[in-house]
């Protein structure tokens, strides 16, 4: 019975040393300073940006549109191909126009030869007329002064006096008759004027039916890329209606509307870097080359260019990117990342160590949003050591863990 009881007080025993044991290592390791990471503050110098969006657009860019109605037979190019200034882009079905073309051609020749006939042959026989005709009324004018002067004397009867007047008005009538056609048919003459209007006419229909022919083609205006096409073979188009849209990616420029208030922190050539928001990862060089003179009345915007110092495809024409402008730099500055510093009633503040110690100190800093970090300007100084806040209490004993870069 006694070595029952006595195997009972020791695991008595055994069980108060282990609580006892528990107690002491929990007070060892709640005592113990915590370890946290830090970040060892050191200054440097930083770019000031301004941080703006705009989409991505190309200064060299033609829209094709049909000049004329009708049926689409022939599409030369596809999109993403390359164009260079006066390729072929499409046809369309010209054949009612050819047709009157050949027509028009053939009017055209007729009334050509009839102008020519009327030089080479009608007036120099309307000419030969008046000739002939002047002659014989000449010789009959005079011819009837001798009559008159027969008659005056007694030596002919009235009615010899009458015959020589008709003669000679009958061949007036003919020389007046030759002498008409001949002033038509000359050079200002109106019959040469309607023959020669109807070359002309002609001639002129035929140039309009050629550049009617010549507008069913569509070529490039500019070498480039086609960027999108909106048209098939087979469609029937009509007049004014886009087909296509070329553009030259060599071009390339983003365009921006920053806040007026803005625009006293920038100024031609300053340097960007261009981020695409499909591709964030990427950094593409720019350089500011065009600030707009005035004001947009109703944004209070002011637009400006950024032009690509790298031709890089990703930057594909109404692509949204985002542009760092370098418009100044932080002399020796210090910059610390956003989860390092917690805000308290309207202040910032850090913990710093300070002897084994997490002190939370109050700074006065600004946010960049390129760098992603804080600019502090007050409250501490380069080889500070600044602790990552989470769980920490002003004054808690901690130790140093790992260092952030």
């Amino acid at each position: 019975m006694s070595q029952v009881l006595d195997s009972r007080r020791k695991t008595k025993i055994y069980f108060a040393v282990g609580i006892l044991l528990a107690v002491v290592a929990a007070i060892f390791l709640f005592s113990r300073p915590a370890k946290v990471d830090y970040i060892d503050v050191s200054a440097k110098d930083y770019a000031r940006t301004l941080l703006c969006t705009g989409r991505v657009a190309l200064e060299e860019s033609a829209e094709i549109r049909a000049k004329v109605p009708g049926t689409i037979t022939d599409i030369k190019k596809s999109e993403g191909d390359s164009v260079s200034q006066g390729d072929v882009l499409a046809v369309l079905d010209s054949s009612e126009r050819r047709l009157e073309l050949s027509k028009a051609l053939s009017d055209l020749a007729s009334a050509r030869a009839g102008y020519e006939n009327l030089i080479s042959r009608d007036y120099p026989l309307a000419a030969k007329d008046y000739e002939q005709a002047s002659l014989e009324y000449s010789a009959a004018y005079d011819a009837h002064e001798r009559v008159k002067s027969l008659y005056e004397m007694g030596g002919i009867s009235k009615q010899e006096l009458d015959n020589s007047k008709s003669r000679l008005d009958i061949l007036a009538a003919e020389l007046e008759k030759a002498t008409i056609r001949l002033e038509a048919l000359s050079d200002g003459g109106s019959l040469r004027k309607e023959k020669l209007s109807q070359v002309e006419k002609s001639a002129s229909y035929i140039e309009q039916l050629r550049r009617q022919i010549a507008e069913h083609t569509l070529y490039s205006p500019i070498s480039g890329i086609m960027i999108y096409r909106q048209a098939e073979r087979g469609e029937f188009v009509q007049a004014g209606q886009l087909l296509f849209h070329i553009g030259n990616p060599r071009s390339r420029y983003v365009g921006i509307m920053v806040d007026e208030q803005d625009l006293a922190l920038l100024k031609v050539g300053q340097e960007a870097v261009i981020s695409p928001k499909a591709y964030p990862e990427k950094r593409i060089g720019g350089r500011l080359d065009y600030i707009s003179p005035s004001v947009e009345g109703e944004t209070g915007t002011v637009k400006i260019r950024i032009k690509p110092l790298e031709d890089d495809e990703v930057l594909v024409k109404d692509l949204t990117v985002d542009a760092d402008i370098k418009i100044g730099e932080y002399k020796a500055a210090i910059a610390l990342p956003s989860e390092y510093v917690i805000s308290d009633d309207g202040r910032s503040y850090v913990f710093a160590y300070r002897s084994g110690k997490a002190v939370k100190t109050e700074i006065q800093a600004s946010i960049n949003p390129s760098l992603g970090k804080l600019i502090v300007e007050k409250g501490i100084s380069q080889g500070d050591k600044v602790l990552r806040p989470e769980g920490l209490r002003d004054g808690q004993r901690v130790s140093l863990g790992g260092q952030v870069n």
